[in-house]
């Protein structure tokens, strides 16, 4: 499981009540990093996840200012 706690202000998700709270679940992943992601000329931080499945598929979660989305990049070529 990986948790995501998106927040706002001065404290960010370091706030007593924080805007919200994710949970990914069933993720079979190798390495989590957190990078900088271009989506339309625009860079946002992004939850990058190199999945373990048969075509080790690599993957990104961003913040798009509205929702979270979901973005395959896409496999490695081990």
């Amino acid at each position: 499981m990986l948790l995501v706690i998106h927040g706002a202000g001065s404290k960010a998700w370091r706030a007593a009540t924080p805007k919200a709270k994710f949970v990914i679940i069933n993720l079979p992943f190798k390495e989590i990093a957190v990078k900088k992601l271009t989506v339309k000329k625009k860079t946002v931080m992004a939850i990058y996840a190199d999945e373990t499945g048969g075509d080790r598929m690599t993957s990104a979660t961003f913040w798009d200012g509205k929702k979270y989305r979901y973005q395959p990049i896409g496999s490695s070529m081990q």
